[in-house]
């Protein structure tokens, strides 16, 4: 008789297509890596804790909103550390794939 296999724990964190995916004490929420310029420039001057809220209350949806404001400030710090590493490394992705499309 074979032991039933033990079920992969899911990491904090992972990116799955254009969304990060993040384990919480409340729930798994998955928060958009992709959004419009003009949330950008809404942002671009606030600082990192505002813009991540700014980012949540537009385009992560209530059910994620309500989430993220039961959670302990420590985590939710995390999650926006994390949110916004990933955010950038998209970004210098992208920016490095249309240098080298210009050249």
């Amino acid at each position: 008789m074979t032991s039933p296999k033990a079920s992969a724990v899911k990491p904090r964190f992972l990116v799955v297509e254009d969304k990060l995916m993040c384990q919480t004490t409340e729930g798994e929420i998955a928060l958009p890596l992709r959004f419009k310029t003009k949330l950008l420039r809404q942002f671009g001057s606030l600082d990192q804790m505002d813009a991540f809220f700014l980012i949540l209350d537009e385009i992560a949806g209530e059910e994620t909103v309500a989430t993220v404001d039961e959670l302990d400030i420590m985590e939710t710090t995390e999650i926006m550390v994390e949110f916004f590493k990933v955010f950038e490394s998209k970004v210098q992705a992208t920016m490095g794939e249309l240098q080298g499309s210009l050249k």
